[in-house]
């Protein structure tokens, strides 16, 4: 069974950097040169937003991150107050 992005269900780390990032890059593509990714504002910024907060911390960043146009997408969105204000607690 496949995704919506075209992965299949992962069975191995690699595995699931490259679906991330596949996913991340869609994102990107579909983002274009606008600051949020379905144009002025969307749920989809929000529904992206978390995988920011949860992946950061991870060894899956970097592979899952190096996305074209990701690092100034991710530096808008965490400058966000809604974004600061809703940091989860990792702890």
């Amino acid at each position: 069974m496949r995704a919506a992005n075209g992965c299949r269900p992962a069975a191995t780390a690699a595995g699931a950097s490259w679906c991330g990032r596949k996913a991340v890059g869609f994102a990107m593509r579909t983002r274009g040169g606008s600051p949020f990714i379905a144009g002025a504002s969307s749920l989809a910024d929000p529904d992206l937003a978390p995988v920011l907060a949860y992946v950061s911390p991870t060894p899956d960043k970097d592979p899952v991150f190096d996305v074209a146009g990701f690092g100034g997408y991710r530096d808008e969105i965490q400058a966000l107050p809604s974004y600061r204000s809703t940091q989860p607690d990792l702890g």
